[in-house]
């Protein structure tokens, strides 16, 4: 993948619908967050030997 502008694309598309999955999955709003972030956090890490981030987080 790219650059960090294309991580931040991903990130404001897809935090949100993220939460929302997790939320329907039975977390609390707070729970489903803080995993989302941590998700993205690790998103960021490996963000260069990701061809599909979506699938990956």
């Amino acid at each position: 993948m790219g650059g960090h502008d294309e991580f931040d694309a991903f990130f404001r598309a897809d935090f949100a619908p993220l939460v929302a999955f997790l939320c329907k999955a039975g977390f609390e709003v707070e729970t489903a967050r803080d995993a989302a972030a941590e998700a993205m956090v690790h998103a960021l890490e490996a963000w260069p030997a990701l061809d599909d981030p979506r699938a990956w987080v």
